[in-house]
Formats: structure tokens, C-alpha cells, sequence
């Protein structure tokens, strides 16, 4: 079926739906249109493609400029943090 006969038929369909058909069909198209996500952030903030390539070029920015830590530098960090 090529795509001018299914544009058909899916417009046949959407003539004679229903609400519930409508919602699902609205929100198919909806989630269609949106940019893909390829990944979430640590607080589960999901990020495009986009987002995603920013992220990573602050990161390297951040490594480049010397704002990260070692791991041994981290545990000492956590250690003086207080228990509850």
C-alpha cells in the first residue's frame, strides 16, 4: 500500500472515529512529531540529540579546565561529609 492509499484510508478512518480513536490517534502523531530522545540526565531529565551534544561538549570543557576530580579526591570529599 503506498503512502497516498494509506493517507486515504487513515482519512476514512478519522471521519468516522470516535473520541477515544481521536486521543490515541492525536497522541501517536504528537509523540511522532517530538524530537527523539536519546538519553536522560542523573536526575532523569530526558535530553534530544541535541541536548545531548551540549552536555557533552560542557563536559569536555569541564575536563579541559581542569574542573573535575580524581576518584581518590572524591571519596576524601564524601568522607567529610556528615552521616545522618
Amino acid at each position: 500500500m503506498g503512502t497516498t492509499q494509506l493517507r486515504t484510508e487513515v482519512e476514512s478512518f478519522i471521519k468516522k472515529a470516535d473520541s477515544r480513536f481521536l486521543k490515541m490517534v492525536h497522541a501517536m502523531a504528537v509523540a511522532y512529531s517530538q524530537k527523539e530522545i536519546v538519553a536522560y540526565t542523573t536526575d532523569g531529565i530526558p535530553l534530544t540529540k541535541e541536548a545531548f551534544a551540549k552536555e557533552m561538549e560542557e563536559a569536555e570543557q569541564d575536563v579541559k579546565s581542569g574542573r573535575v576530580m580524581t576518584t581518590k579526591e572524591l571519596k576524601k570529599r564524601i568522607g567529610t561529609w556528615k552521616k545522618s
